[in-house]
């Protein structure tokens, strides 16, 4: 069967182009989205919210308003679905990821949308030793089925280059919690994540390496109105206008 190569990046807002990232269609691959699901219609752009959204998918604005970056999502979730086991999942990964690719952010936008595509990356993970691959989940019933295999996140498992983080506001949040995932939540200000004691990760160095749970400042349009919109307009105020080539942070250097 011929297969299309599969779509990768290098960098983006907050990252640098040393970093190779890939991407799916957002909210149409992922199954446990909850408080975040937002799907951007593949044909038109026009987004659509879930029933429980409390604040949108940066992922799936970026997809409406860039066509191209639409269809190569879409492309990289058609091929992949196409396989019909992990072992072909695999395969096509490690045909289109560079082996030269030594830090990788698995799913820019997108997530695990089944074990078998999972256990795929778990697969690449093993088969390139020399490449950290990192992502945040929302698909904690996936990575505690791979518990033994991959850690906790806090610390390494056996795959010790599959770096994960548990992303709060899921359908199965229960299970951070059961199982101890390290993870990471959205808030709408740094004194909100002080208050909670957690430091915020601007340009994804907390989330390339095993570590303590963190969290991610919200960014990107909000449906208006609602208390993401409030946040994100006075995050403007006080200086914060989201992540870009102007405001990317120097990226930090993660011991090993």
């Amino acid at each position: 069967m011929a297969r299309h190569p599969l779509k990768f990046g290098q960098g983006n807002g907050k990252l640098p182009p040393t970093v190779t990232t890939f991407s799916l269609a957002a909210g149409w691959s992922c199954p446990f989205a909850s408080a975040c699901l937002s799907r951007a219609n593949r044909r038109t752009g026009r987004i659509r919210d879930g029933r429980h959204t409390q604040f949108r998918c940066y992922a799936a604005s970026m997809e409406a308003r860039r066509p191209s970056v639409r269809r190569a999502r879409w492309h990289n979730l058609q091929a992949l679905r196409a396989c019909r086991t992990a072992e072909q999942m695999t395969s096509l990964l490690l045909d289109s990821l560079s082996p030269f690719a030594r830090l990788v952010r698995v799913h820019d936008s997108g997530d695990f949308f089944s074990q078998d595509y999972f256990d795929a990356w778990l697969a690449v993970a093993r088969a390139r030793p020399q490449s950290t691959l990192y992502a945040y989940t929302k698909a904690a019933p996936l990575w505690v089925a791979r518990l033994d295999q991959v850690g906790n996140g806090h610390t390494p498992g056996p795959v010790p280059n599959l770096v994960l983080t548990a992303s709060r506001g899921g359908t199965h949040d229960d299970l951070i919690d059961e199982y101890g995932l390290r993870s990471a939540r959205v808030v709408f200000s740094e004194q909100e994540a002080d208050d909670l004691g957690l430091d915020v990760d601007h340009d994804d160095s907390h989330a390339m390496a095993h570590g303590p749970d963190f969290a991610l400042l919200l960014h990107g349009t909000q449906p208006p109105g609602t208390p993401a919109a409030r946040a994100v307009a006075a995050l403007r105020r006080s200086g914060f206008y989201g992540y870009g080539p102007s405001t990317r942070l120097p990226l930090r250097l993660v011991a090993g």
